[in-house]
């Protein structure tokens, strides 16, 4: 059986060239596209397509770094230095004025005062717990135990801050 069979009929010759879409018979071998369906059965510009089939070399040359200069002693006798930034603007470094350091301050010795009446709550909430599970000592006591608690929470805040 030297014939294929199609799908639309009779017999074709082994010669005939088909179309790969709807096994039509092609008239030529050379068609670009095919009469019954429409599909292309050739690219009209299939034999150079940049980076696919050959090398792009404009897009290399787009993509490629910038050679980096050498540096060092010969870098510097040669020429081949590299240029400093630019200095900041005057002004930009300048310390803060006097009403933005005053409010700086303040706000530090708020943040230390909060810090020892934290401290001091924590002591006394220490002090009442100890008392209910001992015997309630002596109101002296009490006030040596808030002063020490005191005097322990400023010394760590004023070691702290030195």
């Amino acid at each position: 059986m030297s014939e294929q069979p199609l799908s639309g009929g009779g017999p074709v010759p082994d010669s005939a060239p088909i179309c790969p879409w709807c096994s039509a018979v092609l008239p030529s071998p050379a068609e670009e596209r095919c009469p019954s369906c429409g599909a292309a059965l050739r690219e009209a510009n299939a034999t150079e397509v940049p980076g696919v089939t050959r090398v792009d070399h404009e897009a290399l040359l787009r993509g490629r770094m910038p050679a980096q200069r050498s540096r060092g002693l010969i870098g510097w006798i040669s020429g081949e230095y590299e240029v400093e930034a630019p200095t900041p603007p005057p002004g930009t470094l300048e310390p803060p004025a006097n009403e933005v350091r005053r409010e700086m301050l303040r706000l530090e010795l708020a943040a230390l005062e909060a810090e020892v009446q934290a401290r001091q709550t924590a002591a006394d909430a220490l002090a009442a717990a100890a008392r209910e599970a001992a015997s309630v000592p002596a109101a002296s006591e009490l006030d040596v135990t808030r002063d020490a608690a005191a005097d322990v929470a400023t010394a760590d805040v004023t070691t702290r801050d030195a």
